[in-house]
């Protein structure tokens, strides 16, 4: 099933029919022809497009004093790296591709945390 998925925004994008594949989506992504505005990612076979413009107290102010925070964090730590906005990341084996507003970047893997639901939705209690 092909899908797109437009948050908002005032412009439109042009996507070309093929790029409904993780892969063919990707060739789209580093080709001249993949669009300079917006944030266009790619989430399992679903190609989400969002032109909206940042709100300046909502949103750019948040990030503004999010980031420094985090990256100091980092730092302190030696936990691992932040990448701020603009920086795309992809995950072959998950078949995303995205520009997230900020990632972290561990020095080592997190260990496995399991869910804290049940299989019916209920909270697991601590015995």
């Amino acid at each position: 099933m092909r899908k797109a998925v437009f948050v908002s925004g005032e412009d439109h994008v042009d996507i070309p029919e093929r790029i409904f594949q993780f892969e063919s989506f990707r060739r789209w992504l580093h080709s001249d022809l993949f669009p300079n505005e917006g944030r266009i990612s790619f989430i399992n076979g679903v190609v989400i497009v969002d032109l909206s413009m940042e709100e300046f107290f909502d949103h750019g102010q948040v990030r503004f004093e999010i980031q420094p925070v985090v990256g100091n964090l980092l730092k302190e730590t030696w936990f691992g790296r932040f990448a701020s906005d603009g920086t795309r990341y992809s995950h072959l084996k998950t078949r995303l591709t995205t520009e997230p507003d900020g990632l972290v970047i561990s020095r080592k893997p997190l260990p496995a945390v399991g869910s804290n639901l049940n299989p019916d939705g209920r909270e697991r209690t601590q015995n």
